[in-house]
């Protein structure tokens, strides 16, 4: 949470502005609120589990052993 809220200040104006808009007005303007809307939606909804996660291969440079080392 704390990383996404001092990252969200590299957004460019166009990114940012984009983010304002798709965030509920619940959120606050803070991008960081929304992060445990992943988890709490897994476990509402067994069947998203699998989408949790990160997939990219070859797609990009994801660090997949660090993700695994994060849980």
């Amino acid at each position: 949470v704390c990383a996404l809220r001092a990252l969200q200040r590299y957004l460019s104006e166009d990114a940012a502005a984009a983010v304002q808009d798709l965030l509920p007005e619940s959120a606050g303007g803070e991008l960081s609120t929304m992060c445990p809307w992943a988890d709490t939606m897994r476990f509402r909804y067994h069947w998203a589990s699998p989408l949790h996660y990160a997939n990219t291969p070859n797609v990009c440079n994801f660090n997949f052993s660090h993700a695994k080392e994060v849980g």
